[in-house]
């Protein structure tokens, strides 16, 4: 909330809101892009702060990653003009993708639940198992 506070205060203390930049469209590509990123930026972050674990104020350090990436998505989509409308196209893109992630999350958790691997093996941090074990849940997270 705070970086929202912030922003929201900068961009009241402006004399005129900018305008839309117009700029490229939103596509498919675009938003692969920015879920790599956070997929890699999650992984490296909960080597150093696990899920679950406590840091001061409760912060949750091992989530900033989607918070800053989708924040600031928003912040391009709303300059830019790329929610008025959501096209069609990538309507029906992100919602095929959608539907094949929860059924991937979905096969996965069946196998990992035959194997009998711990929950906290999903959980970050530099212990356990090789990270293979862990990068899954970074990617779905």
């Amino acid at each position: 909330m705070g970086h929202a506070g912030a922003y929201g205060w900068l961009t009241w203390r402006r004399v005129r809101p900018a305008p839309p930049t117009g700029g490229s469209r939103l596509d498919l590509g675009h938003l692969l892009g920015i879920g790599s990123g956070i997929a890699v930026a999650s992984f490296v972050v909960r080597v150093w702060f696990p899920l679950g674990s406590s840091q001061y104020g409760e912060l949750h350090l091992s989530q900033w990653p989607q918070y800053v990436a989708l924040f600031s998505l928003g912040i391009a989509a709303g300059r830019r003009g790329w929610l008025d409308p959501v096209p069609g196209k990538l309507r029906r893109h992100c919602g095929a993708a959608a539907l094949a992630a929860a059924l991937a999350i979905g096969a996965f958790a069946v196998i990992v639940a035959s194997v009998d691997v711990p929950a906290e093996e999903f959980l970050g941090g530099g212990r356990g198992r090789p990270s293979v074990w862990r990068s899954p849940k970074a990617f779905w997270q």
